[in-house]
């Protein structure tokens, strides 16, 4: 599972032409790997809420809790191989992720 950096971006986490989850998904895609990305809630609903309103916890951790959940449901019998990879906040992000959800295997 691939977490965005702080404020809204796009399943690719698209900066100007660039789009590294997408370009990350694919490299691992070609060795097997299945890659979860999905696109920010502040991208996706940016007036749910008001700037001052936004957290960490709210914008990035509950739902990288809650497609970890969804991994490992889909994930046969290898719950355990889901792991979480994050660039810049979500970098931060991914310990937090990790200890809230209680069973990623890195």
């Amino acid at each position: 599972m691939l977490v965005h950096g702080s404020g809204p971006h796009d399943a690719d986490e698209t900066v100007f032409k660039h789009k590294p989850f997408r370009d990350l998904s694919g490299g691992l895609a070609t060795r097997g790997i299945a890659v979860l990305r999905f696109v920010k809630r502040t991208k996706a609903f940016p007036l749910s809420k008001k700037a001052d309103e936004w957290s960490v916890q709210n914008e990035t951790i509950d739902d990288a809790v809650l497609a970890a959940e969804l991994l490992a449901q889909t994930a046969g019998d290898r719950p355990r191989r889901v792991y979480v990879a994050g660039h810049s906040q979500g970098g931060m992000a991914a310990p937090y992720i990790a200890k809230q959800d209680g069973k990623l295997a890195g």
